[in-house]
């Protein structure tokens, strides 16, 4: 029931290279020295190294475009403050202008309306007597503003205290 030694040598022998290739396997395969093993895990790790500097250079590119955006945000908003800022400017010198155009028509109207009544006046007075309102006959003008007229030279002196400051300021 025993094999012969020749056999069981054989099949040791056979064993054993099974294992080896069975550990050669482990390592790589095709039966790799140790050299060659050690280069290999070099290779690796400079990809590894490799792929974490390219991993950090996007983080970089990355983390640079986000400020650049951030930057042109801040930009943006800038300038939308200071076209606000220019637009409520416009605004005010505006309502100046306008608050100036009111005053100036006010300023205007209010001087239309004096020579108006200026106007009335002196026309009333044109066509009667100053001192006693006649209209009839020959009125004759005051030789100081030329505006006034009187019937007659009595009226004229009765009238003449008061004109006199109305005389002067034509």
């Amino acid at each position: 029931m025993s094999e012969p030694p020749e056999r069981s040598i054989h099949t040791l022998l056979q064993r054993t290279d099974c294992l080896r290739a069975h550990l050669q396997g482990q390592d790589g395969g095709s039966g790799r020295s140790a050299d060659q093993q050690q280069q290999q895990r070099k290779k690796e790790k400079e990809q590894e190294q490799k792929k974490q500097k390219e991993q950090q250079e996007q983080n970089k590119q990355k983390e640079q475009q986000e400020q650049n955006k951030q930057k042109e945000q801040q930009e943006q908003k800038k300038q939308k403050e200071q076209q606000e800022q220019k637009k409520q400017k416009e605004q005010q010198e505006q309502r100046k202008q306008k608050e100036m155009q009111r005053q100036q028509h006010e300023q205007y109207s209010s001087e239309c309306k004096q020579t108006a009544e200026t106007a009335r006046a002196t026309s009333s007075r044109a066509r009667a007597c100053a001192e006693c309102g006649k209209t009839d006959g020959g009125l004759q003008r005051c030789g100081g503003c030329r505006v006034v007229r009187y019937c007659s030279a009595a009226c004229q002196r009765k009238a003449w205290p008061a004109h006199k400051k109305e005389c002067k300021q034509v």
